[in-house]
């Protein structure tokens, strides 16, 4: 009986501990994306202004 018991107990826990680590996955998951995303907005952003600047700089020449 009191096995019984405490392995509901343990079982109710593990549930939702798990329910937790999956809110936690996710929740990393789509600030994971979110910063790549915008590392990689920045990224292009730099990449066509450096452009730019080395177009200007060359027609100058």
């Amino acid at each position: 009986m009191n096995n019984k018991y405490l392995h509901q107990i343990n079982s109710k826990t593990s549930k939702t501990s798990l329910s937790g680590k999956y809110l936690i996955i996710f929740a990393m998951v789509i600030t994971s994306t979110g910063i790549i995303y915008s590392y990689s907005i920045a990224m292009t952003l730099l990449i066509a202004f450096t452009l730019a600047y080395l177009t200007k700089g060359f027609r100058r020449i």
